[in-house]
């Protein structure tokens, strides 16, 4: 004869969820600086924060880019960009040189799961200065050009070049191409900005 046999399960059924990133939390990563129409612009860092953006937390290895870190993509529009951190509540990535000024569409993807979109304003500046607290308020990030670092206990002289740690100043012409360009005194900028001191 034929055994039949049902096995019955109890419980409740709780369905996987996506990542979700919410309007405003694409910020630029220097000031992090809320806009709740994610505000950013060519070549510019920005951080992404929300819940279940990652599996873990992992940084890109080098240059050029990964697109993917771990399972985590960032979709623009049709393109994945840049990646330089993930982790389950945020993710630092870069937007494409390339990037033209508009409205662009942002996905975060996490082991084949989509976030809902959410909208990023691109614009020709969205500029944003590293602060040594990392919380976009306080000290900038400045240094010589040979790397000391300018503070209260270092102040710069009178007539000295400093460097000021910036994002978001924009595209440039004779860049490296949608990667992150550092010390790349070849490329220009294409918009100017000021500095007061």
């Amino acid at each position: 004869g034929v055994v039949l046999a049902a096995v019955i399960f109890s419980g409740v059924l709780h369905a996987q969820s996506g990542p979700v990133v919410g309007s405003g939390n694409v910020l630029n990563a220097a000031s992090l600086a809320a806009d709740p129409t994610n505000v950013a612009a060519p070549g510019s860092i920005i951080s992404i924060f929300g819940q279940g953006l990652a599996s873990g937390t992992a940084s890109a290895g080098g240059f050029p880019l990964p697109t993917v870190i771990g399972n985590t993509g960032v979709l623009l529009g049709d393109s994945f960009i840049p990646l330089l951190f993930v982790s389950p509540n945020q993710i630092n990535a870069q937007i494409p040189f390339e990037a033209s000024a508009g409205t662009e569409s942002l996905t975060v993807w996490v082991g084949g799961r989509p976030s809902s979109a959410v909208s990023v304003t691109i614009r020709n500046t969205a500029p944003g200065i590293f602060t040594a607290n990392s919380s976009g308020t306080g000290t900038a990030i400045v240094t010589t050009t040979n790397g000391r670092t300018i503070n209260g206990a270092n102040p710069a002289q009178v007539g000295q070049e400093i460097q000021v740690l910036v994002t978001g100043l924009g595209a440039l012409v004779g860049g490296s191409g949608g990667s992150v360009v550092t010390g790349d005194r070849k490329s220009t900028r294409l918009n100017s900005s000021h500095v007061a001191l």
